[in-house]
């Protein structure tokens, strides 16, 4: 009887030692949230000569670079606050959601994960000085799980129209490009396409929409060192041409 005793304990405590090491081995429960993606669309890096030079193309250059970079300004719609506290439950659809308040307006940030991408939406409620909103969709991003391309698009006010949009990837050599997209109040449109190598080099073209479709408006190339190339377009045709050092 002694010898059966100690048998059936020592099974005991080996089916406790296996749940245990199950526990500790086995993914996040269903009240347990895995970690929340971050976007990695990155900025450009504008040489330091570009930036410092007197020449009036090598400021335009460098204004087209920051417009490129301004999707960073709505970085508060798609970063929630530090210390937020997590959905209280696991959720299918969205995988993730986060609500906070900012400039009096209520965000929701959702983020799916759509297999070989993450997809963010925010949406605003509440009221400003200008509108109203009622779960709107403010802001859309769709990003590769890889960071090597994505979209992001902000829509006009209470409406489904594109206001702004950034589309980014990266090249086999590395080569960074972000497409920039605005469209106005009058009906026409901007494309800016900035891409920039990893030794800071790099190209620019921005179009203007004539007649319907994009024609160039503007055109650059620099060195790494910040020195470079500039076309002026009126109508599409090239009709001013130059160089900065």
């Amino acid at each position: 009887m002694k010898r059966k005793h100690m048998i059936a304990l020592f099974s005991i405590l080996l089916v406790l030692v296996w749940m245990n090491c199950s526990k500790k081995s086995s993914p996040a429960g269903p009240n347990q949230e895995k970690e929340m993606p971050s976007v990695s669309i990155q900025t450009f890096t504008i040489p330091q000569h570009l930036q410092q030079s007197s020449d009036g193309n090598a400021q335009i250059a460098a204004n087209f670079m920051r417009m490129a970079n301004g999707f960073s300004a709505f970085s508060y719609a798609f970063t929630p606050p530090s210390g937020l506290a997590k959905a209280a439950t696991s959720l299918d659809d969205p995988t993730w959601r986060r609500t906070w308040t900012y400039d009096g307006l209520t965000m929701t940030l959702s983020v799916y994960d759509r297999g070989e991408q993450y997809v963010w939406k925010t949406r605003l409620d509440g009221k400003n000085e200008n509108f109203t909103y009622t779960n709107w969709l403010f802001m859309k991003i769709e990003e590769s799980k890889d960071g090597k391309s994505g979209t992001m698009t902000i829509y006009k006010p209470v409406t489904i129209d594109i206001e702004n949009q950034w589309s980014w990837g990266k090249e086999a050599n590395n080569a960074y490009t972000v497409i920039y997209l605005e469209n106005e109040e009058n009906g026409n449109s901007n494309q800016l396409k900035v891409t920039q190598n990893p030794d800071l080099s790099g190209s620019l073209i921005n179009k203007i929409t004539l007649n319907g479709e994009f024609v160039p408006d503007y055109e650059s190339e620099w060195t790494k060192e910040g020195t470079g190339t500039w076309k002026r377009y009126e109508n599409g045709q090239l009709v001013e041409s130059g160089s900065w050092n």
